[in-house]
């Protein structure tokens, strides 16, 4: 009787390394992380100094207003910056995609399971780019959530009228 010989198991790996346009995405999201984490700070620094305008006697409705104005900026540039993280991580992950899918093209042996494992690496990506985008978009949804609060109450108790900025 003839033996079978003994099946080897040797783990399928890409052949490509990181791209370039992958490696500046990287350095994209390392520069949100950057940006959103001194936002974060601007506006938890903003917060105790409308609280001390909000207690001066007087109150000061011009200094609370250009306060409340930047902080409010602030926040609402972090719709801006998940917005476009959003684009560019759909944008290299589709690029990614194309040219994982393209080199197919030029294979001689049968790759499948070589495709599933770099399109699962590249969404791996897209999923890191969307988990930065829903972070920077709730730290900016709650800090404009607070801000309005914080605008209602001081010109509620200071009896000041309610202008467009609700």
């Amino acid at each position: 009787m003839q033996e079978e010989p003994p099946v080897s198991f040797e783990p399928v790996t890409s052949c490509y390394g990181t791209r370039w346009y992958e490696e500046l995405f990287a350095l994209y999201l390392l520069v949100v992380i950057v940006m959103l984490l001194a936002r974060v700070a601007q506006l938890i620094l903003a917060f105790p100094r409308l609280r001390a305008i909000e207690r001066l006697s007087p109150p000061d409705p011009e200094r609370f207003s250009a306060l409340w104005s930047r902080s409010g900026d602030r926040a609402r540039s972090l719709s801006k910056w998940t917005a476009l993280t959003f684009l560019l991580s759909c944008l290299v992950c589709s690029v990614s995609v194309v040219n994982t899918l393209s080199g197919v093209g030029t294979q001689k042996s049968s790759v499948g399971s070589w495709i599933l494992l770099d399109l699962a690496r590249r969404f791996s990506e897209f999923s890191l780019g969307m988990l930065l985008c829903a972070a920077v978009y709730a730290t900016g949804f709650l800090a404009e959530w607070r801000l309005r609060a914080r605008w209602r109450r001081f010109h509620l108790s200071n009896s000041l009228p309610l202008s467009s900025k609700d």
